[in-house]
Formats: structure tokens, C-alpha cells, sequence
């Protein structure tokens, strides 16, 4: 597994999970999770409001011609404006949270995210469970309450102001890519 990030926060929550889970979980985590990347950016969820996962496990196809087939390896990738919100003791419960999905979804194999789709919710308690088992039932209870307190308090207050961030950026993309296509059809 690589950690693919320059932030501290990430860095330092992913080595002190690493460090204090059981030693088989960990190595059958580190085997399963190709990458852990950060995002600085908010993104929209479905038409409208920001999506509030500060971490997720997802997959990661192996080449373009796998999208949308179960040919994918797995990465853990940390929204870091919304990961940020927490507190060290929390980060560290975000990750051991995210690590949980990865043990879980290690034993299901090809095909392991569409299956945990399917039952969001229980996998939800199932990576807390796993992390609670694992010596992380302080860092999970902080990162519940911080959420419920702080966190989601903070981001549906500044959502305008993050949604016009957003927009104003998807409205550059488009520009730029309308620019891009009229001086290749314009040589």
C-alpha cells in the first residue's frame, strides 16, 4: 500500500492505524489497498449539496477499457477539506473506519464494491465494529460525535459558499475543455 499525499494529518492518522492494528488485519489491509490518495476538493453530491464522506473506500480500474467492469483494485481516497474538520483522535477513527471497509471487502473478492453497495448501512456499523475490535472504539465514538457536533454543522452552514466554489470550478472546466476543442477544430 502507498500513501500518496503530502498532507500530515493523512499521513499521521494512516501510520498510527497501521501501527496499532492486529498484525494480520493490518497485513491483509496493506495487501488489499493499492493507494491511499487525498483530494483537496469538495464535491457535489448527485444535483445538489456537497458530499460530506471525508474518506472512502473505492475502486480503482487498471486501465481505461476496465471502467465499469470489476477489473479494479482498491483505494482509500480522504477529501481533505472535509477530513480536515477533525480532530487528530478522529482522523484517526476516519481511518481505521475506512480500513475496516478494506478488511471486509478483502474477503469478498472480485466484484467486492457493487456487492457493498448493496448493503451500505450495515457496512457502515460492520467497518466500525471491525475498528472497535481492532482498539479503536475511542477514536470511532470521537469521530461519531465530532460529526454529529461539528463537522456536519460546519458544512451544511457553508454549503452555499462551498457550492458556488463548485459551480465556479465546473464552470472553468467546461470553459477551458469548449477552448481546447474550438483549436482543434481550428488549427
Amino acid at each position: 500500500m502507498r500513501v500518496e499525499t503530502r498532507s500530515r494529518s493523512v499521513v499521521e492518522a494512516v501510520g498510527i492505524v497501521l501501527r496499532r492494528m492486529p498484525s494480520e488485519a493490518r497485513k491483509k489491509v496493506e495487501e488489499f489497498v493499492t493507494v491511499v490518495r487525498a483530494d483537496r476538493d469538495f464535491h457535489m453530491l448527485g444535483l445538489g449539496g456537497i458530499d460530506p464522506t471525508s474518506a472512502m473506500l473505492a475502486p480503482t480500474w487498471k486501465s481505461l477499457s476496465d471502467i465499469g467492469s470489476t477489473n479494479y483494485n482498491a483505494q482509500i481516497v480522504v477529501t481533505l477539506p472535509i477530513f480536515k474538520l477533525s480532530s487528530a483522535k478522529s482522523q484517526i477513527g476516519i481511518v481505521a473506519h475506512e480500513f475496516g471497509h478494506a478488511w471486509r471487502a478483502s474477503q469478498f473478492g472480485k466484484g467486492w464494491h457493487e456487492y457493498m453497495q448493496t448493503r451500505h448501512a450495515a457496512e457502515e456499523r460492520l467497518a466500525d465494529d471491525w475498528s472497535q475490535r481492532w482498539g479503536f472504539e475511542d477514536n470511532i465514538k470521537i469521530m461519531r460525535d465530532e460529526r454529529r457536533r461539528i463537522v456536519n454543522p460546519l458544512l451544511e452552514e457553508q454549503e452555499p459558499v462551498i457550492m458556488r466554489r463548485i459551480l465556479d470550478q465546473a464552470r472553468r472546466q467546461q470553459e477551458k475543455m469548449r477552448s481546447l476543442i474550438a483549436n482543434e477544430n481550428n488549427p
